[in-house]
């Protein structure tokens, strides 16, 4: 949410500025003081102050900065490029380590919504063979014929005959 936050307050700044005004010096300031919480231990970024990015920890989900990547948080500077892509790592190990369920992405019991985000990022940090992968689960197993339909979950029959 933090990193949101300090998007919008950039992007606000930035818009103002192209339409000719002054933006207010508070909106600079708010966007400074916003914390994005870094896990010490891993120094990656996590969803909240004192969250355990680690497998089985209470109410830990991967992948929220994953979903973020198409706002490109890097550009707004709510965050580093190093500090995205060590957290991107990180995440993409802790995912695979969880099991299957709707809040870890890419595993048959998550929405098909969820996956394309992580395609990109594979593709952006170099994995070629990785978004190659994850963009053909995106929408092969929620894919319905005969009209090209998609599924929100894998398990759904809607469509289907």
């Amino acid at each position: 949410m933090n990193i949101m936050c300090k998007m919008v307050m950039r992007a606000a700044w930035q818009c103002a500025e192209k339409l000719g005004y002054a933006a207010p010096a508070s909106w600079k300031n708010i966007a400074a003081a916003l914390v994005v919480p870094v896990d010490q231990k891993y120094n990656v970024v996590v969803q909240y102050d004192k969250a355990i990015p680690e497998p089985g920890a209470d109410r830990y989900a991967p992948g929220m900065l994953q979903l973020l990547f198409f706002h490109d948080p890097v550009a707004y500077q709510a965050i580093s490029a190093d500090l995205f892509k060590r957290t991107y790592e990180f995440e993409e190990q802790l995912r695979m380590k969880l099991p299957s369920h709707p809040s870890n992405p890419l595993s048959p019991k998550s929405p098909g919504f969820t996956t394309p985000p992580f395609a990109a990022c594979a593709a952006f940090f170099g994995n070629r063979e990785a978004a190659a992968q994850q963009f053909r689960q995106a929408w092969e197993k929620y894919w319905v014929e005969p009209f090209g339909i998609t599924k929100e979950y894998q398990a759904y029959n809607e469509g289907e005959y």
